[in-house]
């Protein structure tokens, strides 16, 4: 399994090239755990468990990945589908997606665009995946994949997206690309789950425990980070009002968050300046803290 995962660009833990591509997707690294214990990727004398790297799965209550620097699990979905296309026959058609590479604020519209040089397309079918391997319809038959960060994706907890075209072409030949998007409108860290807690159905207590922080205050630039501990499964809004009460910018509406810790990055842009308070609001208590913009 060890070599074989090679095939898919993954690479040991201490491994900065391997097989002579130098720094081919970084984070594609095993990882050493405690007590000697190692994923499948890592070399030398160790325990190796029978999982690769991924920030997202535990041993012994410790994570076996770190986001975007030991995460094998990740290259070997981003490289499954190119293996899984692996066939022979007609000449290759250059398929590619050209768009943006990360998505951040739900105040965006976010636009790929499929290409090809050689080859005239006569049929689009856009989808996208949380994990790489499930996808779901998405976009219309056309050259270009047109969303709004308010409504997509549905779930924003996963670090990575994945926006993929199958194109039929005029020669009879289906080709798929696939392009990976980080998404940083929410970035979930798994290294610092909450533990879990008790809270009785108090809206005060459970108010109490919600961490909400701006950074950085004042802001001076077009974006701030809003960061999040959320203590249970919980539905929220989340809203930025003036110093008078008058509504500048919703960040989220009725979203579900499962318990743990967020960093939101936001578009502020055409807010005014002057004092402002961010509301965290749920069905049953709301809490505020504010910041100022200059």
């Amino acid at each position: 399994m060890h070599e074989i995962a090679h095939n898919f660009g993954c690479k040991h833990d201490n491994d900065n090239r391997d097989g002579g591509v130098e720094n081919l997707n970084f984070y594609a690294r095993g990882n050493l755990l405690a007590n000697d214990n190692a994923t499948i990727m890592v070399n030398g004398p160790v325990n190796r468990i029978q999982n690769f790297a991924n920030p997202t799965i535990f041993f012994n209550n410790e994570s076996t990945g770190e986001n975007n620097s030991r995460d094998n699990a990740r290259q070997l979905r981003l490289a499954a589908w190119r293996i899984d296309d692996y066939e022979t026959g007609d000449d290759p058609v250059a398929l590619t997606i050209d768009g943006p590479s990360t998505i951040y604020d739900e105040g965006q519209t976010y636009t790929w665009t499929g290409n090809t040089c050689n080859e005239i397309i006569t049929n689009y079918q856009w989808s996208w995946s949380q994990d790489g391997w499930t996808y779901y319809n998405i976009g219309s038959n056309s050259s270009d994949l047109v969303v709004n960060g308010s409504t997509f994706p549905p779930k924003d907890d996963a670090p990575t997206i994945f926006i993929r075209l199958i194109a039929s072409f005029s020669n009879g030949q289906t080709v798929t690309e696939v392009k990976s998007v980080q998404n940083e409108q929410e970035s979930i860290y798994y290294s610092e789950k909450i533990e879990s807690v008790t809270l009785s159905e108090n809206t005060g207590e459970i108010r109490k425990a919600l961490g909400i922080e701006v950074f950085p205050n004042p802001i001076v630039s077009n974006e701030m980070t809003l960061k999040l501990e959320i203590p249970l499964d919980l539905d929220l809004s989340v809203y930025i009002y003036n110093q008078y009460g008058s509504l500048e910018k919703v960040i989220r509406k009725n979203k579900y968050y499962r318990k743990g810790k967020y960093n939101l990055k936001v578009n502020v842009e055409n807010l005014t300046t002057g004092l402002k308070h961010v509301t965290v609001r749920s069905k049953d208590y709301i809490k505020s803290i504010h910041f100022v913009t200059l």
